[in-house]
């Protein structure tokens, strides 16, 4: 009587503590089921906000880049604002494979500024790398390339990527620009993004951006 009384006591610890933390397994094995097959989720952005930021930094790109008064005063061509598609992540990828999510868009802002020479484009790339990189963004890409044209003329072509430092998770999407220039058309391009985020019910992408305007002058 005293070894079943005692076997039963000693049970007891182990019946509370699987009572206990039974429960708490479950959650977490239903969460983590439910985090492979849907992924990190995306963060919620209100697109008025993200219209804003894509705006602000235009304007400040365009500001170091230095342009003289000529083409400063020159028109913008290809101004837009646009929005792109996002995707499925974790395992339902695979049910829904190359379909985009309807609630979730990336966000961009474009212009462009024609009759850049390739001198003052230069300049404008070193100022806007030394100003970006100073606010603790980091330089992923750049080009300087020179090609030898059939018609004896060389073709130039100047590019610089950014990114800023992400502060999500691991791998998470990151804020982008990208400016470009070459001597073909000596075009001076400028590509603000913005990464994938969920927007409100009811969000029509369509409406997005048809008030941004270039940076001004």
């Amino acid at each position: 009587m005293i070894k079943k009384l005692s076997g039963a006591l000693r049970d007891r610890p182990v019946r509370t503590t699987l009572a206990v933390l039974g429960p708490v397994l479950l959650v977490a094995g239903g969460y983590g089921v439910l985090r492979l097959w849907f992924g990190t989720p995306y963060p919620d952005v209100q697109p008025v906000a993200v219209e804003a930021q894509l705006r602000q930094r235009s304007q400040e790109a365009y500001d170091v880049l230095g342009l003289p008064a000529t083409e400063r005063a020159a028109t913008f061509e290809a101004s837009r604002t646009d929005t792109g598609s996002c995707y499925y992540r974790g395992w339902s990828y695979l049910a829904h494979f190359d379909r985009p999510r309807a609630d979730v868009v990336s966000f961009s802002h474009s212009w462009e500024v024609p009759d850049v020479p390739e001198a003052q484009a230069r300049r404008s790339l070193e100022q806007l790398r030394k100003q970006m990189t100073d606010q603790g963004w980091q330089v992923t890409d750049d080009r300087d390339e020179r090609h030898h044209g059939k018609d004896g003329t060389d073709l130039v072509a100047l590019g610089l990527w950014l990114t800023t430092p992400s502060d999500g998770e691991d791998g998470e999407e990151k804020d982008r620009l990208a400016v470009r220039w070459n001597s073909s058309g000596s075009v001076l391009s400028v590509h603000g993004y913005a990464p994938c985020g969920k927007v409100p019910d009811g969000y029509d992408p369509n409406t997005f951006g048809q008030d941004t305007p270039a940076p001004t002058t």
